[in-house]
């Protein structure tokens, strides 16, 4: 989606990574202890090893309509400590959700790079097609510009995925 009403941003302010669930005019959806309890639940991953090195959940004490507020924070060295990643520099990345507990459901998720993978070298993700379909065209007649909807998977992360034709 171009714009979400409901989302949680990291930002790294140059000692510690911080998270901050903005609530934009949705009035249906709040998080509190008491009444609608929420989280954030956090996978770091590994680009050199594909894997994921740590899964751990936060409280969201607390999230109100038309709000921004920091719900979570952690050093560098908390971070490295919780994330378990190999190195901060060269080899982490980062996925989260917002889980609405009433429901078991995700609000929202995110992701950041925590280090560059520019000069990481990841293992094969092993992406197999499994299946390509042609996608109605409004022109059936003109071959050069046909559409096809490509399906793939993957057994490892893959960080960047680009086809050719």
């Amino acid at each position: 989606d171009f714009y979400a009403k409901v989302i949680v941003l990291g930002y790294d302010d140059g000692d510690n990574y911080t998270f901050w669930a903005v609530n934009d005019y949705v009035s249906e959806f709040q998080c509190d202890d008491d009444t609608h309890p929420c989280a954030l639940e956090f996978t770091a991953l590994s680009f050199t090893r594909s894997e994921r090195t740590n899964v751990w959940n936060v409280s969201v004490s607390t999230m109100n309509y038309e709000s921004a507020t920091q719900v979570y924070a952690l050093s560098h060295a908390a971070f490295w400590e919780q994330s378990k990643c190999v190195d901060l520099d060269s080899d982490c990345g980062l996925t989260w959700r917002l889980i609405d507990e009433r429901t078991d459901s995700v609000v929202t998720q995110n992701w950041m790079l925590i280090s560059s993978p520019k000069n990481t070298i990841a293992l094969d993700p092993m992406l197999s097609i499994t299946a390509i379909d042609e996608v109605d065209n409004y022109h059936d007649d003109d071959d050069e510009n046909m559409t096809f909807l490509v399906s793939f998977s993957s057994q490892h992360v893959a960080a960047f995925v680009y086809l050719e034709t």
